[in-house]
């Protein structure tokens, strides 16, 4: 496998329309994500080119468009959605994505976490 480094994307925050029960779906709450992605490292690390890397704003974009377009009943399925956004620029090799609902419940932020690594990664 090529050299790879890793891109990190913490504390991302949203608030859209998630959730199973009646009072989730009536108004947007907040979903906060950390997301962890590997790539292959660029050919040349020193050109200073922004078109050699992955362009975290691009994704954290998509996933705004993705969260706007309509109700999610899980954030497993959230997860999933902003997992195959990442994975479509094919330098990233893994994806992990942390989704969580900070305040669902007033005693704990739950969340799930989410892995997936594409055909190239595992060889």
């Amino acid at each position: 496998m090529d050299e790879t480094y890793t891109i990190h994307i913490n504390d991302l925050e949203f608030s859209c329309s998630v959730g199973v029960l009646d009072e989730e779906k009536e108004a947007p709450q907040r979903v906060v994500m950390d997301i962890a992605l590997t790539s292959v490292k660029p050919e040349n690390v020193y050109s200073d080119n922004y078109e050699d890397v992955v362009c975290y704003s691009k994704i954290i974009n998509n996933i705004a468009k993705m969260l706007a377009e309509k109700h999610i009943e899980i954030i497993e399925t959230m997860a999933a959605k902003v997992t195959d956004i990442c994975l479509a620029d094919k330098r990233i090799l893994k994806a992990n994505v942390k989704v969580s609902k900070p305040d669902i419940i007033p005693n704990a932020e739950v969340g799930v976490e989410w892995w997936q690594k594409t055909a190239k990664a595992l060889v």
